[in-house]
Parts: structure tokens; C-alpha cells; sequence
């Protein structure tokens, strides 16, 4: 055999395995199982949602009723779970919508600065996923508990996205104290 030849097959052998004479593997590589990503995570655990463009969380179902009284908005008639889809659809329109509903005074903010909460819920039978953004969590863990501020002006809003209609239906700037 030539060299090169002798060196190919070395490579294959070192890339492919090596079986023993009694076809038993020589070495067997541990291969680490990955857990499958849960369409609807299990209370308490909020699914990273993590692009170049945004970061933050996806609010289980299970926690959001506790989340929406926490942050002090209106009973909603149902709960559930946003998946990595609605999430990225929604954030595809998110500059859009800033500037077009944004006050005039906040429309330079730079909405990669904004850490999101994506909490779905259902208002008049339809599915909705409401954002709540901030650009300082305040010490808070904001991926698991909700961060709520009175104030603080264009850090912290919150967004209304119909699932739908692919739009979105309200858009809220914090005021400034």
C-alpha cells in the first residue's frame, strides 16, 4: 500500500472505530442524551427564548395566572404556553410596532436593551401573548419571577401580540416619575 493510502485508512479508523477480532467495539464513546424541549415546561421552569435580536423568557401556562397577579393585570379567561414560534413571529414586528406606537419621546430606545417575559393569555376566545420588557431587572430573577416597576419611563413596557392576526393589539410605556 502507498502511503497516502496508509494514512486514510488510519484516519477512518481513528474517526470511525475500530472493531476487535470478536466484532466487539474497542472503545465506545458515551454519548450524552439531550432532554427533549417540553411543549408546556412544567410549573416554575420558564423556557429561554434567546435570539441576536431579544432575550428572555417564556412563561409556562401553569404560572402565568400567578404572573399576571403579581404584575397586577386584569383576570384574563385563560392561560397558556407560548411556543418558540409565536415568540419569533411576534419579535419579526416588534421594531415595527415600537415605531409606530411608541410615544415620540422614547422611539430611539433600543429595544435589544430590553430583557422579555412572554406571557400567553386568552382575552375574547382568542390567544394573545403579552411582552413584558424592562432594560434593568432591578435584582430580580427575572427567569422566574416577574419584574414589576411603577415607573422608569421607556425601560420598562409592556406589548400586546394577537396570535391570530399576527399583530400587535396594545402597546404600554411606562411613565417616568
Amino acid at each position: 500500500m502507498g502511503l497516502i493510502t496508509l494514512i486514510l485508512l488510519l484516519l477512518y479508523f481513528v474517526l470511525f472505530g475500530v472493531a476487535a477480532v470478536d466484532d466487539q467495539p474497542v472503545a465506545q464513546v458515551e454519548r450524552q442524551t439531550t432532554a427533549a424541549i417540553q411543549p408546556t415546561p412544567p410549573s416554575g421552569v420558564w423556557e429561554q427564548a434567546i435570539d441576536d435580536d431579544f432575550r428572555g423568557v417564556i412563561v409556562p401556562g401553569a404560572d402565568a395566572a400567578e404572573f399576571a397577579r403579581d404584575v397586577g393585570w386584569d383576570e384574563s379567561e385563560g392561560y397558556w404556553t407560548p411556543s418558540s414560534a409565536d415568540v419569533a413571529m411576534l419579535e419579526a414586528e416588534m421594531e415595527d410596532a415600537w415605531a409606530a406606537e411608541a410615544p415620540p419621546a422614547v422611539r430611539d430606545e433600543n429595544l435589544r436593551n430590553h430583557i422579555r417575559q412572554y406571557v400567553g393569555v386568552i382575552e375574547d376566545g382568542e390567544r394573545r401573548v403579552v411582552v413584558n420588557a424592562f432594560c434593568d431587572a432591578l435584582g430580580i430573577d427575572w427567569r422566574s419571577d416577574p419584574v414589576v416597576v411603577a415607573d422608569g419611563g421607556a425601560c420598562y413596557f409592556q406589548a400586546t401580540w394577537d396570535v391570530e392576526r399576527a399583530e400587535f393589539r396594545a402597546l404600554m410605556v411606562n411613565g417616568e416619575a
